[in-house]
């Protein structure tokens, strides 16, 4: 089960990378589920069809994993897939990424609560 504890940004910002992942949403600290196999297998299919797509279209970025801050609601949040257009992020290269994706891809795991996607 996640665990949660309540934050500021600045402070959850401050915390060491650990495992398992850590989110924040509305100053709730939320451990994210470690994925299964079967996790695993769909994430490699929707990247691979999505790097596809991207060959013959060129003009997003696909990314995996990555964290990304949203400093408007105060989220930082690690997406499976994140899908957003070159446009937008003129070249970022920070991390955690400030520029929130035009979609991202969440694949629920079991102890997932689905209330909490947005």
């Amino acid at each position: 089960m996640a665990a949660k504890t309540r934050t500021t940004l600045e402070d959850f910002l401050a915390l060491p990378e650990s495992k398992p992942y850590l989110e924040l949403m509305d100053g709730e600290v939320i451990e994210k589920a470690m994925p299964n196999d079967a996790h695993g297998e769909l994430y490699a299919e929707l990247t691979y069809l999505l790097k596809k797509h991207q060959r013959e279209n060129p003009n997003f970025r696909v990314r995996g994993e990555v964290r990304h801050i949203d400093r408007e609601t105060g989220w930082v949040f690690l997406p499976d897939i994140a899908v957003t257009l070159d446009a937008r992020l003129a070249g970022e290269r920070t991390n955690p990424v400030e520029v929130v994706p035009d979609f991202a891809i969440e694949i629920l795991s079991p102890d997932d609560r689905p209330g909490m996607l947005t």
